[in-house]
C-alpha cells in the first residue's frame, strides 16, 4: 500500500473545492431508518479479502482498525475508457471525481475513502488512470460482500453489480448507510453528515 498512502498523502495538501474550504452539498440526504440501514448499523464489516490491485489484497475489517472508513459502492458497468479518449465522462467517474475532492476533508475528519466495485482490479487499474485517485478501489467481482451484508445489487446487460450506495464505519462498526442515494450528490452528502456527526 506504499505507493497509494504516498498518493493519499500528497492529495492531503489540495484545497477543497468552495470558498469555505469544504465540499459543496446538497440540501437533503436519505431518511435515516431504512430497512438496509436498520439491518447494517451496529454490525462489523465481514472478514473477506479482496484485491486492490495486482497481487495486492486486503481485508476491509483491517482497514476499520486503522481508520475510520467512507465506503462508496459503485457498479463500473459503464464502458472503461483511458486518460486521452474523447468520450463523454460516465456517472461512475464523475462519482470518483467527487470522492477524490471531499477526500481531504474527510481525511483531517479521520476516514479513509475506500470504493468497491464487481471491476477486475485491471478494470479498476484503467478506471482510474484516468485521475490518479488518493483512495483505495477494492474488486469484488463475485459480490462477496452483496451475499455476506446483503447489499442491494441489480443486473447490467449480462452481469450483476452494486447499486450506488455509501457506508460510513467508525470504531470498526457501521454506524450510517445511505441507500438508495443520487451517486450525483452521494460523496458530499456524506461527507456533509460525517461533518456534522463528527466525534468531539
Amino acid at each position: 500500500m506504499g505507493a497509494y498512502r504516498n498518493e493519499r498523502d500528497r492529495r492531503l495538501r489540495r484545497p477543497t473545492r468552495g470558498a469555505d474550504g469544504h465540499c459543496k452539498h446538497p440540501a437533503s440526504l436519505p431518511r435515516l431508518g431504512g430497512p438496509l440501514e436498520t439491518r447494517l448499523v451496529g454490525r462489523r464489516l465481514p472478514d473477506v479479502q479482496l484485491q486492490y490491485a495486482q497481487d495486492a489484497f486486503v481485508k476491509l475489517p483491517v482497514l476499520a482498525r486503522r481508520w475510520s472508513l467512507a465506503i462508496f459502492f459503485y457498479p463500473g458497468n459503464e464502458k472503461t475508457t483511458t486518460p486521452g479518449d474523447d468520450q463523454t465522462v460516465g456517472i461512475d467517474e464523475r462519482r470518483a471525481v467527487a470522492w477524490m475532492r471531499c477526500e481531504p476533508e474527510l481525511a483531517r475528519l479521520g476516514y479513509e475513502v475506500i470504493g468497491v466495485s464487481a471491476q477486475s482490479a485491471i478494470e479498476q487499474a484503467r478506471f482510474a488512470s484516468r485521475d490518479p485517485l488518493p483512495y483505495m478501489l477494492l474488486s469484488d467481482p463475485t459480490l462477496k460482500l452483496a451475499a455476506i451484508m446483503g447489499l442491494p445489487t441489480a443486473c447490467s446487460e449480462s452481469a450483476r453489480a452494486y447499486e450506488p450506495l455509501a457506508i460510513v464505519v467508525r470504531n470498526q462498526s457501521i454506524v450510517r448507510v445511505f441507500h438508495p442515494i443520487d451517486p450525483e450528490c452521494e460523496a458530499a452528502s456524506v461527507t456533509r453528515w460525517i461533518r456534522n456527526n463528527a466525534v468531539q
